[in-house]
């Protein structure tokens, strides 16, 4: 009973951290419950997620932290609040996943015996351009974090690798990983896209 006590005081004082936008709130709910998160996360989706797709969800769910904490109830508890926003954002992501399989098939269908893309063609054209949009978002940031960027998200590189390449904590390298991931997103809603 008194580590419940002790931990509502924590969730508390943490919490009121959050609402008025304090990113070492963020980073301490990150290095508390980020474990717990992906253990979340592991257990809804199984086998079906490569371990970098679930530190995505896992980083997912930390931006939904930081985006409603300021209509959190102060009174609320994060970790049964965690659990629950883990769990939705993995089915989510597994049903995008059912989808992306069905388009693909489709897409595939689509493709004559000639070779000929036929109406997939305009499909391809648009993903080059929102890769093209991609570069430029990511030529927004400074150089560590664009390289930190490329180095998690396109070479696959962990965030304990990239901890020991930099030098940097690995909940530095998350904080940073979250704020370019903002910052990306922010450019691409500007562009039209994401």
């Amino acid at each position: 009973m008194r580590d419940e006590s002790r931990d509502k005081a924590a969730d508390k004082g943490l919490l009121a951290s959050l609402r008025v936008g304090d990113t070492l709130a963020l980073e301490q709910a990150i290095d508390l419950f980020g474990g717990y998160v992906a253990a979340v996360i592991r257990h809804t989706l199984g086998s079906q997620a490569r371990n970098e797709d679930c530190e995505e969800l896992v980083s997912d769910v930390f931006v939904a932290l930081w985006q409603a904490a300021g209509s959190l109830s102060p009174e609320s508890r994060l970790k049964p609040w965690l659990a629950v926003v883990a769990r939705n954002k993995a089915l989510n992501w597994a049903r995008a996943q059912g989808q992306a399989q069905k388009s693909a098939e489709a897409a595939q269908s689509l493709v004559s015996p000639a070779g000929d893309a036929g109406p997939y063609a305009e499909s391809a054209i648009e993903r080059i351009s929102r890769d093209g949009l991609i570069i430029r978002a990511l030529e927004t940031l400074d150089e560590e974090s664009r390289e930190l960027m490329i180095g998690h998200y396109l070479k696959e590189r962990s965030i304990k690798e990239l901890s020991e390449a930099t030098g940097h904590s690995q909940s530095s390298i998350k904080s940073r990983l979250f704020r370019s991931r903002k910052v990306v997103r922010t450019y691409l809603q500007q562009e039209g896209y994401a």
